[in-house]
C-alpha cells in the first residue's frame, strides 16, 4: 500500500542492495532481489488502489483520483483490485458529473467482486444516482435502490436512499 514513487525507490534500493550483497559473496542478496521482484509484481497486481480507497473513505477524493491515475494499465490489476479501481473511478467521475463514463465503471465494479455488503450497496446507490443524473428510466433506479436497501445492514444509507427516491419521483 505504498505510493508508486516510494515503491520504485524500494525496488531500486532492494536491487542495488541485493547485487551488492551478491558481489560480496553473501547469498542473502538473493532475498533482496526477490523482494524487489515481488514489489514490481505487487505494483502491477495491486497498484495504488487500496491507498486510494482509504483516502476516498476519508473524503479526500482529489488525492484518491491522483493515485488512481497512477495506474497506467488497470487490466493487469488483480480481479478484486480492478473491481475497486472501477468502483472508485466511477464514484469520482460521478462526483465530477461525468456520468456516462461513471456508469461504465460502476457497472463493471458491480459485475466484479466487492468485498462487503456496504461496498455493494454504495456502488448500487452511486450507479442509481448516476442513472438519475443521466435521466434514465426510473425502473432500473428503483431496482438498484431496492437491492441497496436489502444489502446495507444498517441505516447508514437511509438518508441517501430517501434523497434518491425523491429524485426518482421527479423523473416519473
Amino acid at each position: 500500500m505504498f505510493p508508486g514513487w516510494l515503491r520504485w525507490i524500494l525496488v531500486l534500493f532492494s536491487l542495488v542492495f541485493g547485487v551488492w550483497r551478491l558481489l560480496e559473496g553473501d547469498t542473502f542478496g538473493w532475498l533482496s532481489i526477490i523482494a524487489a521482484v515481488l514489489l514490481v509484481v505487487g505494483h502491477f497486481r495491486y497498484g495504488t488502489v487500496w491507498l486510494a480507497f482509504k483516502l476516498a473513505q476519508l473524503g479526500r477524493l482529489e488525492s484518491a483520483k491522483k493515485l488512481l491515475l497512477q495506474v497506467k494499465r488497470p487490466q493487469y490489476l488483480s480481479i478484486e483490485s480492478r473491481t475497486y479501481y472501477n468502483f472508485l473511478f466511477g464514484a469520482i467521475l460521478k462526483d465530477e458529473a461525468k456520468n456516462a463514463e461513471a456508469e461504465v465503471h460502476l457497472r463493471s465494479a458491480l459485475a466484479g467482486r466487492l468485498r462487503t455488503n456496504n461496498d455493494v450497496a454504495s456502488a448500487q446507490l452511486t450507479l442509481a444516482e448516476t442513472l438519475c443524473a443521466l435521466g434514465r428510466e426510473p425502473g432500473e433506479v428503483h431496482h438498484l435502490i431496492g437491492l441497496a436497501r436489502s444489502m446495507a445492514p444498517d441505516d447508514r444509507y437511509a438518508a441517501r436512499i430517501k434523497v434518491l427516491q425523491e429524485r426518482v419521483k421527479a423523473l416519473d
